[in-house]
């Protein structure tokens, strides 16, 4: 099929066909989908007929808890990291 992409431009290229902007479409749907579980359609419904903001509440509220968890994940790891380098003996020839 023919294209109209300049040459060496893929579709994959393109804002919103990256692979990470296809993951971050993923995250939201997921997302959301999890939270209409946990509340259900009707609560989900009067909810977002209540709060004028419902969906602009919902992402930022999602996007906190995210970068937390991030960030949580991130230390928790970055703790471990230095937990097995102080574990690691030292070499024969440093011994006295």
């Amino acid at each position: 099929m023919a294209s109209n992409l300049p040459p060496g431009v893929t579709e994959s290229m393109i804002p919103g066909n990256r692979p990470e902007d296809i993951a971050e479409e993923e995250f939201w749907d997921t997302a959301l989908t999890k939270l209409e579980e946990k509340l259900g359609k009707d609560k989900m419904d009067i909810m977002s007929a209540r709060m004028e903001n419902w969906d602009e509440t919902t992402e930022a509220f999602i996007t906190i808890l995210r970068e937390l968890s991030y960030q949580w994940g991130f230390n928790d790891a970055q703790m471990e990291a230095e937990v097995a380098k102080a574990e690691v003996p030292a070499p024969r020839f440093l011994e006295p």
